[in-house]
């Protein structure tokens, strides 16, 4: 394996009654695509928050490129990594330029810098100039979820963290961006953790998977791997159902 980037050591998380990971240990690689891959209710984007900071374990212990989190250094910790979820969430009272750079504004870059790397990923993710002084409302879903993608990639954080960012795309945009993903990830090494319900997703888009049921790992490896030796009928029937 790669180097580690990620590491959960002995994580268990509950809320109230409902255990939703238990005593999980697992590393994610650096510089590569990792899929958490299961189905509704399974951890994946509980594990997402965790390695975020925004909840924190019962037990157990998150390190990011080997350093234990801290989390009285959250916001400084967060700006080496970028963040998007389904649905883009953008600030709707921001306009297009003012989402994606607000993060470089609060740490106090100056305006040249600022306005160089807007214009760098506006141009990488395909999104005309014009569009800076739009408002969120008054985009597509397609072009929402590519403002959301430059916002998380606007300090070049080498953490991408995405929450099922391309689920509520219809077919031909969630393509469409897919391709766009890809490119991007081409350009250079970057760690990006991809939580998926979809595994015909997952298989597209990442390098290495961890798939997840009642908050256990199942499965986890190389992509490869996984297709050639499922670990048992649970994922032998999702590869088979992504097909």
């Amino acid at each position: 394996m790669n180097q580690i980037a990620v590491e959960f050591d002995q994580i268990t998380k509950a809320y109230a009654e409902t255990v939703v990971v238990s005593d999980l240990t697992v590393a994610i690689p650096a510089a590569v695509t990792t899929a958490l891959v299961g189905e509704s209710g399974s951890g994946k984007s509980t594990l997402l928050q965790l390695i975020n900071g925004l909840v924190r374990p019962d037990a157990g212990e998150v390190r990011i490129f080997g350093e234990a989190l801290d989390y009285a250094r959250l916001p400084e910790t967060r700006t080496r990594m970028g963040y998007a979820v389904q649905g883009a969430g953008l600030f709707p009272h921001l306009t297009v330029s003012g989402n994606i750079t607000l993060v470089a504004r609060q740490r106090g870059w100056p305006e040249s810098r600022i306005e160089e790397r807007f214009l760098t990923l506006m141009n990488l993710l395909e999104l005309p100039e014009d569009f800076r002084d739009r408002y969120p409302h008054s985009l597509s879903g397609g072009q929402q979820q590519r403002v959301s993608l430059c916002r998380a990639m606007m300090l070049d954080p080498p953490l991408m963290l995405l929450d099922e960012p391309f689920s509520a795309l219809d077919p031909i945009t969630r393509r469409s961006i897919h391709e766009e993903f890809l490119r991007l990830q081409a350009l250079g090494p970057r760690t990006t953790v991809l939580v998926t319900h979809d595994l015909a997703e997952a298989e597209k888009l990442a390098d290495w998977l961890i798939i997840l049921r009642d908050g256990e790992i199942v499965q986890c490896g190389e992509l490869s791997a996984v297709r050639e030796s499922p670990a048992d009928d649970y994922v032998r029937r999702l590869l088979e159902e992504s097909r």
